[in-house]
């Protein structure tokens, strides 16, 4: 059963072509993209969504993985020793210097499926090259997707599975110039040999 994700920034989408193609001499594989839900949303639909799955797979018996998997309701609980969400279930507050407090949520869809659904606003299908004007780091999307259910591969969990990404609107490139100020770092100039800066470090 498809469901739809509350509006969120999109972080390494990798949409139009799976990892593997992208960078074959990392592990990932598929297509996959992280959701960052601002702190504030209602994240409801999502939660609601992955208890059903739970309770569909495991009924009663529901293995220690996913017991108390549900995340603190907000970033500053997420980083104050509250329970966090089970190793099974993979949500994480985290910050991100444009949305700020947000929960991440990771997409994937199997390589063998092939690539996702990609709409505009108007739920028109692009094609590749209007596709990736639209889904760059920091455009506002929505997901539809699917839960799964793992067991013992190791642990038990469950996964997003994407059918179809709708774009949103447009929102601050997670790789502008001002995103990438906020983390403090600047141009290294040509002849400035960082090197010999650090020369004293211990690696």
């Amino acid at each position: 059963m498809a469901s739809l994700s509350p509006n969120g920034v999109i972080s390494f989408p990798y949409l139009l072509r799976p990892q593997e193609e992208i960078a074959p001499n990392k592990p990932f594989r598929g297509y996959s993209c992280e959701l960052l839900i601002p702190e504030g949303t209602d994240m409801s639909p999502l939660t609601d969504a992955i208890q059903a799955k739970i309770d569909e797979t495991w009924g009663a018996k529901i293995p220690n993985d996913l017991k108390n998997w549900m995340p603190p309701e907000s970033f500053e609980e997420g980083w104050s020793g509250s329970p966090g969400p089970a190793a099974g279930v993979k949500l994480r507050w985290i910050y991100n210097p444009v949305v700020g407090n947000c929960l991440s949520v990771r997409m994937k869809r199997d390589t063998k499926r092939g690539k996702p659904v990609l709409m505009d606003r108007a739920a028109n299908i692009l094609n590749d090259d209007d596709a990736e004007k639209l889904f760059y780091p920091g455009a506002i999307c929505r997901f539809s997707y699917g839960c799964y259910a793992w067991r013992d591969r190791p642990g038990n969990g469950i996964g997003f599975g994407i059918n179809a990404v709708q774009f949103v609107e447009h929102g601050e490139s997670l790789t502008s110039d001002s995103a990438v100020g906020t983390f403090g770092l600047t141009a290294i100039p040509d002849d400035d040999d960082i090197n010999k800066q650090h020369s004293d470090l211990a690696f």
